[in-house]
């Protein structure tokens, strides 16, 4: 979207409306120049941390090559979690592979399974199984159901055919919607032993 540019003097406020400049109090403008110088600096972190994300994956890629030249192993297969330590074992890089699942219009047909057996169950259905699976197909925001409170079924032992059918069926609607790959760096703490995070996440500080 191209930037909107106020006429001289003028500035844009929050209903995208141009209004005179000297309108403003004094707070008012010195905290919208605040605002925007701080958000400036914010861009400019966060365009540095995307580069070092970037160039530590190549680089690590770099290593791993060279690490498969050295063993005679091609490349491919899934991507694994890595990590790589400096010598001295002070220093240490995690990348971790994250799949963002999804499904499909299928899980509707396995809630539907689900359902029946339950009904079958009557009072007998334990309350500890009807609110598991109750909290499990709940919708987030955005609409959909969270991949994480729907697999915890799937480990559940119930020998029942509706059951299995819809556990079937769940793993036949699962897919991956996206991977993330995730860079982390560590520094030992030479007073604990322990490996701390170097946090690039403001929040995190």
């Amino acid at each position: 979207m191209q930037e909107v540019i106020a006429p001289n003097g003028y500035i844009l406020n929050a209903q995208g409306h141009f209004v005179p400049k000297h309108t403003m109090s004094n707070y008012e403008e010195l905290k919208d120049e605040l605002v925007k110088e701080l958000i400036i600096k914010a861009e400019q972190i966060s365009s540095t941390v995307e580069d070092l994300r970037k160039h530590t994956m190549s680089e690590v890629g770099a290593l791993l090559a060279t690490a498969r030249d050295k063993y005679g192993i091609k490349a491919g297969g899934k991507r694994g979690n890595i990590s790589i330590k400096s010598f001295d074992g002070k220093y240490l890089i995690q990348i971790s592979v994250q799949d963002f699942l999804t499904f499909d219009e299928r899980l509707n047909l396995a809630k539907e399974l689900i359902d029946t057996y339950l009904k079958r169950l009557t009072e007998n259905s334990p309350k500890e199984l009807q609110m598991l699976i109750s909290q499990a197909f709940e919708v987030d925001k955005k609409g959909r159901v969270t991949a994480s409170k729907i697999l915890p079924l799937m480990k559940l032992k119930i020998e029942n055919e509706d059951w299995k059918k819809a556990m079937h069926v769940i793993r036949e609607s699962l897919s991956v919607e996206s991977t993330k790959n995730y860079v982390r760096f560590k520094k030992r703490n030479e007073l604990t032993g322990e490996m701390e995070p170097i946090h690039l996440d403001i929040a995190k500080l």
